[in-house]
């Protein structure tokens, strides 16, 4: 069954939102909550009867469906369409937070590098301290020596 959208049926009818609304209520005897919904709850859609029956009504005439594609809708091609909406609305976010992972990965390489190297540098320290105590001490036998000679 071909659906079409408020939007699409005002577009096809050549009439004002408010209009059409007034149409849908009076003629049809339907509310929006009496309305199937693709979707996206927002959205609510008439069959192609339904429009045929205002464009009848109402003296307009539709294109017929071979003649206007652009226009046609059924229930599995606008879900998907809103499903393909989201996935972009939510890949955009995702998108940024790979970029903002990655650039912490780099931080997080350069951190440990910086570790690495301070590491290795507190090695050296470390030797060349215990060099100095070493020395320090011969220095202090010494001196200890000289002391018990004189």
């Amino acid at each position: 069954m071909t659906t079409y959208t408020f939007g699409q049926c005002i577009a096809l009818l050549d009439i004002d939102p408010q209009l059409f609304r007034q149409w849908v209520q009076d003629d049809l005897g339907l509310d929006e909550d009496d309305l199937p919904a693709h979707a996206d709850q927002r959205t609510h859609a008439l069959t192609r009867e339904q429009l045929e029956t205002l464009a009848h009504l109402h003296h307009r005439s539709l294109p017929l469906e071979e003649r206007h594609g652009l226009f046609e809708v059924s229930g599995p091609t606008s879900a998907h369409q809103l499903l393909m909406d989201r996935l972009v609305q939510m890949e955009q976010p995702l998108e940024q937070v790979e970029r903002d992972v990655h650039a912490a990965l780099i931080d997080l390489e350069k951190a440990h590098e910086r570790i690495s190297a301070l590491e290795s540098q507190r090695e050296i320290d470390r030797v060349f301290i215990n060099s100095m105590s070493d020395r320090l001490e011969e220095v202090e036998m010494r001196l200890q020596m000289k002391r018990e000679i004189l």
